[in-house]
């Protein structure tokens, strides 16, 4: 039940924002604005992400392992590729994001719909899992700020009828930043009602820039939201309401010159 909770929560939990050039721009004043190029969990100053850039938009991350390996009798840190994303964009806004593998063979996709001023759905297919599936998410917005997503999920063997519905809500504070969510998935699990939510709030914000603020990748959702660095984080899994799962994650942050988190690399005065 835990894999089936996760999978389906994971899918139904993503980021996503309205177009935020304008906010950048407001943002950047007479400051130095910086972009990443590499981040992740590093080993030996290595990152497993890199970011090409196409003009003032992600046009590929190049996701590696990071493997060690000894050159002249010393332990080095190489990387080794292990995936592709790539991004499209009609306008101002993502369009498609494409998950290939190293033969640039795609696993699964996401389609982006928006209305002109912010996205309004957005539809999944997964080729790389047991059963390939398809999904579509639906957003209403308060403020500006995604305040509710509600996403219908199917087998593409049949899409007449649902195999899950998730519903998420979320909350901010004054200056935008994403305090709670809540996502909700009600199933039936061997002939039993079951409802599973996980709870995540975000208790403490730096006022520094975060640089993935903006992004729109899936796995990403609890970093794009906010436009600064959350460092104190509460996550809460509770089945049929009784708490399942919980831990306190805090964080400390050092910052570059220019107030950016130092999180990977970064190149400034694009």
């Amino acid at each position: 039940m835990m894999k089936h909770l996760l999978f389906y929560i994971g899918i139904a939990c993503i980021g996503l924002l309205t177009a935020c050039d304008k906010d950048k721009e407001e943002e950047k004043g007479n400051e130095t604005s910086c972009r990443i190029t590499q981040y992740g969990e590093a080993n030996s100053n290595v990152y497993p992400y890199s970011i090409s850039y196409l003009g003032d938009k992600i046009s590929i991350r190049y996701n590696y392992n990071l493997v060690k390996v000894k050159i002249d009798g010393k332990d080095t840190v190489t990387k080794v590729l292990n995936g592709i994303d790539s991004l499209s964009y009609i306008g101002d806004f993502v369009y498609r994001i494409y998950y290939m593998n190293t033969n640039k063979e795609v696993d699964r996709y996401y389609e982006f719909e928006n209305d002109g001023s912010k996205i309004i759905s957005r539809r999944e297919f997964n080729s790389g899992s047991d059963f390939a599936s398809f999904s579509k998410e639906y957003f209403e917005y308060s403020n500006g700020n995604i305040s509710h997503a509600m996403l219908i999920k199917y087998f593409t063997s049949n899409l007449e009828n649902p195999v899950d519905t998730v519903h998420t809500w979320y909350k901010y504070n004054g200056s935008g930043n994403l305090t709670e969510s809540v996502c909700v998935n009600n199933y039936e699990h061997e002939n039993l009602y079951v409802s599973d939510s996980i709870i995540k709030e975000f208790k403490v914000y730096d006022n520094k820039k975060n640089p993935y603020y903006g992004w729109l990748f899936p796995e990403m959702q609890d970093n794009c939201l906010s436009k600064n660095n959350w460092i104190k984080y509460k996550y809460t899994q509770k089945i049929n309401g009784v708490v399942a799962v919980t831990g306190t994650t805090e964080l400390t942050y050092e910052y570059n010159e220019n107030n950016y988190p130092l999180i990977g690399e970064y190149e400034c005065e694009y």
